[in-house]
């Protein structure tokens, strides 16, 4: 059972945002990013997408892949294992016994956020973040966002 729920905390912690921020904690965020590669990054953001893809409001966007998402997961369970029995583990052991698992929590926020910024860093993302943008009406913004006279 407390496995379960340490593994549930990692997984949430991969994608939320907490506000605490301790010093062990911030050490196991510092290890932690330093010690994944650009590639480890990515099966981190498959791993999410699979995760946020099974939302019902993102339904339709489910990728029916049962191969892939598993393979994904090994991948994903294999550097999480790494970082915390190896590279990162005194961080994590340190992080856990003085900040509890906020400490711990903020390694895998961390990770999880320089893993989605990684994306963000390719042309083709930037393209499709701001393809909203030709159905704004700019005239309209302007004048709302224009300061009124007093």
């Amino acid at each position: 059972m407390m496995m379960r729920k340490f593994c549930a905390v990692i997984g949430f912690s991969l994608c939320s945002s907490l506000a605490f921020a301790g010093p062990f904690g911030e050490d196991l965020q510092r290890c932690m990013i330093n010690s994944t590669t650009e590639e480890e990054k990515s099966e981190l953001v498959k791993m999410l997408f699979f995760a946020f893809s099974a939302h019902p409001t993102l339904a339709d966007l489910q990728v029916d892949n049962p191969e892939l998402k598993m393979q994904t997961e090994q991948n994903v369970a294999k550097i999480l294992q790494r970082l915390l029995t190896m590279q990162c583990a005194k961080q994590a052991r340190i992080a856990l016994a003085n900040e509890g698992m906020q400490g711990f929590q903020q390694g895998f926020e961390a990770l999880g956020k320089a893993a989605a910024f990684s994306l963000n860093r390719d042309p083709n993302v930037h393209k499709a973040l701001g393809g909203f943008m030709q159905y704004v009406d700019l005239t309209k913004l302007q004048e709302s966002l224009r300061p009124k006279d007093k």
